[in-house]
Formats: C-alpha cells, structure tokens, sequence
C-alpha cells in the first residue's frame, strides 16, 4: 500500500486532526491577539 493509500484508509481521522489543529491555532491566534491589544492599551495610556 503506497503513502496516499495509508491516509486515504484513515480520511476520517486525518481531517478531524486538521480541524483539531485548525481549531487550536485559530483560538491561540484570537487569544493572542486580545492580549496584545490589552498590553498595548496598558502601555499607551497608562498614567504617567
């Protein structure tokens, strides 16, 4: 059986592990920039 024949066999597992990933990098990148934004507020216009 050749390499595209392995994940073809187990499809249903393979996409559900991309959306997992999807899933987790997508959420880290909303997280992420959330926290930016707040740093960055508090940075700006912190008083002096």
């Amino acid at each position: 059986m050749n390499q595209w024949g392995v994940i073809w066999s187990v499809r249903d597992s393979f996409i559900a592990g991309l959306f997992a990933t999807l899933e987790l990098f997508i959420t880290a990148a909303l997280a992420a920039l959330i926290i930016g934004i707040v740093l960055c507020y508090f940075s700006e216009y912190q008083k002096k």
